[in-house]
């Protein structure tokens, strides 16, 4: 995590984050439609259109706080987040 965490504080490498979040929202709202499950894609292109938005517009000062908030978690709630991300990952398979 802490790795992951480096990375992203690098550069400019937050805006670029942010600006590929706002382009995967636009493509996951354009294709929901043809989805089985279209409300769990529109509900993951809005979140995703939401975190590019404010990762661009709060900044990267406060976008690097906020990184090392959860790189500072303990590992059993890393773990627990892990296990959201995948079960999150899983039902959006299961969507398209």
């Amino acid at each position: 995590m802490k790795d992951y965490v480096a990375f992203w504080k690098q550069g400019k490498r937050l805006l670029v984050g942010g600006i590929v979040n706002i382009l995967l929202g636009i493509l996951f709202l354009k294709v929901a439609s043809q989805c089985r499950i279209p409300g769990v894609i529109t509900a993951m292109g809005i979140i995703s259109l939401i975190k590019g938005i404010a990762l661009v517009i709060r900044g990267p000062e406060k976008a690097k706080a906020m990184l090392d908030y959860w790189a500072n978690k303990s590992p059993k709630a890393m773990r627990l987040f892990a296990i959201l991300a995948i079960a999150i990952g899983l039902l959006m398979l299961r969507s398209t």
